[in-house]
């Protein structure tokens, strides 16, 4: 693991002395340095990401692209991942990212590009993109009793048809 993130680093014109202080730091950071002498291989899928993403921030880019950062991760590792994350934005680092879990994307982004099969289907802001989608419905169908859904402090309105309801 420590030598995999040191080629790296070197790939990236960082110097020994660096390397040296930046390795054990990430490698804590994303709880890895029991692992620093372990072959990748060894390493779970979620750890596995995890060191993609200390290969990736080593050399402190101001640019960060990544794909689907959060795939294969606990929710203790999404945490912790995502806490890095806003960590980096607030430090005046540019993060983009792809993501499936709109959950994420909606707590993380300051501006959201949602693509379909390759082409642009919105873009903008949370608060733009929410405005110009104002219905906020989701379609659910239920089997037996439904009338507890009315009454969960987070919906506002509910539209029955047999089954399905219509909640707002």
């Amino acid at each position: 693991v420590r030598a995999v993130v040191s080629y790296f680093g070197t790939l990236k014109g960082m110097k020994r002395q660096d390397l040296a202080r930046e390795i054990p730091r990430w490698l804590d950071e994303v709880g890895l340095t029991e692992w620093a002498n372990r072959r990748v291989e060894d390493l779970s899928r979620g750890m596995q990401q995890k060191l993609q993403f200390v290969v990736t921030v080593i050399n402190d880019p101001d640019l960060l692209i990544l794909d689907e950062p959060f795939s294969g991760l606990d929710p203790v590792n999404l945490d912790m991942l995502r806490g890095i994350m806003v960590r980096l934005r607030d430090a005046g680092k540019t993060v983009i990212f792809s993501t499936h879990m709109m959950e994420q994307a909606e707590k993380l982004c300051d501006y959201i590009l949602l693509i379909d099969k390759g082409r642009k289907v919105t873009d903008g802001t949370l608060a733009d993109i929410r405005s110009a989608y104002p219905r906020n419905v989701v379609e659910v169908e239920l089997e037996g009793e439904t009338d507890f859904v009315e009454a969960l402090p987070m919906v506002c309105g509910v539209k029955r048809d047999g089954r399905m309801l219509d909640v707002s």
